[in-house]
Formats: C-alpha cells, structure tokens, sequence
C-alpha cells in the first residue's frame, strides 16, 4: 500500500495546531481571511502562491518553486 500523501490543508492544519493557533489567529498573523484558511483547510482546491508564500512565513518557512538536490547542479540556461 502506497503511503498517503497529505494536501497543503492538512499540512497548514497541522502546522497551525503543533503552534497552538486557532484559524483565527493565523488568519491574524497571516493577513489572510479567517474563512479563506477555513477552505484551504477543507481542501480548497488551488491557492495562490502569494497566500501560500504568506501562510509559510508564520511558521517560518519560505516557498520555493525548484527543489533542488545536491549532486545536481542547475545552470543559468543563457
């Protein structure tokens, strides 16, 4: 049986519970609505990179586009 992936909700949730917050409060801390954290929470089905880049950074981390690995090295393609 493959693992279960979880969404961004359930990551954000569980980032947000493991913090103490309420949705109330990310919402706050955030700059986001309190029911727009309540639908990404229930699955919303696409949030904005701007949002996502918001959420991430109360919980101190940052959105990256490329995952990189170390044994691979990304050149500038000019």
């Amino acid at each position: 049986m493959a693992p279960k992936t979880s969404s961004i909700g359930d990551q954000i949730r569980a980032l947000r519970k493991a913090r103490g917050l309420t949705q109330r409060e990310l919402a706050l801390q955030s700059g986001l609505s309190f029911s727009f954290i309540n639908q990404i929470e229930r699955g919303k089905p696409s949030v904005r990179l701007d949002a996502l880049s918001r959420l991430a950074s109360v919980f101190g981390y940052e959105v990256s586009l490329v995952k990189t690995r170390p044994d691979v090295e990304v050149r500038d393609p000019k």
